[in-house]
């Protein structure tokens, strides 16, 4: 059975956006409006007014551009209904809406204002993008590229244990794969004594220094992702871009089929991540409290790092309950443990511990760790926030290994932590 979307067939939701206030002598604006039209622009009540505009039809009805608006209409709607039928509760509903408007703002920002011959990096890590099993203790820098023309990256790598670079490209069944990859190790290898490096992606391989990957002509983003073990002690590294030899034709406005592809994609990405909390490792969910692991490579470009091992947990608490997690520090350079909610936002990680990272928590005499999940402080160690949640995710990155000994996980009442501390 079809949906009703709410959305008249004979209109289509547009921006209106009104750009009024001219010059005028003093004391003009203290008189009252002369009529109906000049009292509109600052009316906060124009829905039903910007109804009436239009008729049936209009002579831009098959541009490939409306579409695609179309579809996005169709996909916030979809995955309008999802949240509420998934939804556990009022707050996971409400927080379902908030997520969906989390990742229009990150991917419509992004997707709709790149320039290819400026191809600058967007900081993934506003306080309004802490979603998609965001990683609070990470720098996430991204930059859409066209793979017909030739990069220059530069950058310099602070004091971060762990940095890589993801090239993506277009994939027939998927929202995108990897078509190039360098891990830390790789990176370093071009880094001067002051920590300068210099990234070519190219056709040809270039003669001067700096590390060098071929683009194919399918290649559109490139994702660094840096690790912070501490953030009061480490230096971030930083990254510029800039197109080199041949630049792209100048344009006079945007072509209907690219701005049809740009909300294409924008469609793409929010059905993709926003269900995460079925389709990510969904084995976790049939198995509450319990770590399943996989691969980066197997959780795939759009959502992991390659080099990266995950385990991840669903987690369900009732009232008065925390988790026990006893986990054995593996011999790598950077691990962390972060928790989640169910739409898989990072809730407030500048102030709350919702995140600890191997340089962070405080170890046991055999070097192990022992975490606890809980929505109250319970006055121990390695503790991480679930606020008013009730489940979530756990989701434990560890770089550089390809597999570990999973986490033991115990539901206990938090009466009975002090006999395990």
């Amino acid at each position: 059975m079809s949906r009703t979307y709410g959305i008249r067939s004979r209109t289509r939701v547009f921006l209106v956006v009104v750009t009024l206030i001219v010059a005028a002598p003093m004391g003009l604006f203290a008189e009252e409006a002369s009529n109906e039209g000049d009292a509109k622009w600052n009316d906060s009540n124009l829905l039903n007014w910007v109804s009436e505009i239009g008729g049936e039809e209009s002579r831009y009805d098959d541009l490939a551009t409306v579409k695609s608006f179309e579809m996005l209409q169709r996909t916030i709607e979809e995955v309008k209904q999802m949240v509420l039928y998934d939804a556990a509760t009022e707050q996971e509903a409400i927080e379902g809406l908030r997520m969906i408007l989390k990742h229009l703002a990150s991917e419509t920002g992004d997707t709709l204002n790149y320039d290819f011959r400026n191809p600058l990096f967007s900081k993934r890590d506003p306080r309004h993008r802490d979603i998609g099993a965001y990683n609070p203790d990470a720098e996430y820098d991204q930059a859409y590229i066209d793979g017909r023309y030739d990069y220059k990256l530069s950058g310099n790598l602070g004091t971060v244990p762990y940095v890589s670079i993801t090239v993506n490209g277009k994939a027939d069944s998927k929202f995108s794969r990897t078509v190039a990859y360098l891990n830390d190790m790789a990176i370093r290898k071009h880094v001067d004594a002051d920590g300068n490096f210099i990234l070519w992606l190219t056709k040809e391989k270039p003669k001067g220094p700096g590390a060098w990957v071929r683009l194919p002509d399918e290649a559109n983003g490139v994702v660094i992702r840096q690790y912070v073990a501490n953030r009061e002690v480490n230096e971030l590294a930083s990254f510029a871009m800039e197109a080199v030899g041949d630049s792209l034709p100048d344009v006079d406005g945007i072509s209907d089929d690219e701005m049809a592809q740009r909300l294409r994609k924008s469609s793409d990405y929010l059905a993709v991540v926003s269900t995460w909390h079925r389709t990510l490792l969904p084995e976790a969910r049939d198995k509450p409290n319990h770590f399943v692991a996989s691969t980066g490579a197997s959780i795939g470009a759009s959502a992991a790092n390659s080099d990266n091992y995950y385990q991840m947990a669903y987690y369900e608490l009732g009232e008065g309950e925390a988790l026990v997690v006893d986990f054995v520090q593996p011999d790598v350079v950077y691990w962390n443990l972060t928790s989640a909610t169910f739409w898989h936002e990072s809730h407030r990680y500048l102030t709350d511990p919702v995140s600890l990272t191997s340089s962070e928590v405080t170890k046991r005499e055999d070097g192990s760790v022992r975490f606890v999940i809980s929505k109250e402080e319970p006055g121990y160690p390695n503790w991480i926030k679930t606020f008013a949640h009730n489940r979530g995710f756990l989701i434990l990155r560890m770089v550089g290994v390809k597999t570990h000994p999973l986490p033991d996980v115990r539901k206990i009442p938090r009466t009975e932590l002090a006999d395990l501390m």
